[in-house]
């Protein structure tokens, strides 16, 4: 089965993140409505598929999961900052 072509949005920029950016609010709306348990387990699955399908040793792995953990705390300290919460 061939590899289905996925044009470059005309709207992504040349910011390195763009097209994540857009497949991550793709993926939200389509997870928007579900539990937060379900979505997390969800993206962690795809993570770990992602990683297994792109690494090609051990330390390759090592290093996405490195850099994933990384863009996480990144994600979570401007989250804190922009509106602190209480976790419950």
């Amino acid at each position: 089965m061939a590899e289905p072509v996925r044009p470059v949005p005309p709207e992504v920029t040349g910011h390195p993140l763009a097209r994540a950016k857009l497949l991550a609010e793709k993926l939200a709306t389509t997870l928007i409505d579900e539990d937060v348990s379900d979505a997390t387990l969800a993206i962690a699955f795809l993570t770990g598929g992602v990683v297994n399908h792109h690494a090609r040793d051990a330390a390759e792995a090592h290093e996405l999961l490195d850099k994933i953990r990384q863009l996480e705390d990144l994600l979570l300290e401007r989250t804190m900052e922009a509106a602190p919460r209480r976790l419950q």
